[in-house]
């Protein structure tokens, strides 16, 4: 019988978990439009749990939702395709998008306002 150290455990859990994260793409994005108070980050949720991504949505002071989303590229291409469809009673007038940092994030939520 084969006995595991905690730090080979250790060792190979870090290794499966930058491999996968190697194949993850990361991007923060900005939402412009009526897109506060329609539901639209509930809209946003939805979608990437849905799609498994990893991130989180909230409302800015300036009016704009605005997220981080992490996942395969095929997913997030998914993703912006339907967010900027939004909920029924929002408009999307554009949705930028930036490279994001995969540290930290955890499976899609609602962040706090501001």
């Amino acid at each position: 019988m084969r006995h595991t150290t905690v730090s080979q455990l250790y060792k190979s859990t870090s290794k499966i978990q930058n491999r996968l994260m190697q194949n993850l793409e990361c991007l923060n994005f900005t939402v412009y439009g009526r897109v506060q108070g329609v539901g639209f980050r509930y809209f946003t949720l939805q979608i990437a749990q849905n799609m498994g991504l990893l991130g989180h949505v909230s409302n800015s002071e300036n009016g704009t939702v605005i997220g981080t989303v992490a996942g395969k590229n095929s997913n997030l291409q998914k993703f912006f395709e339907e967010i900027r469809k939004g909920p029924p009673l929002s408009r999307v007038d554009k949705v930028l998008t930036e490279p994001g940092k995969l540290v930290g994030l955890r499976p899609f939520n609602i962040k706090q306002n501001f």
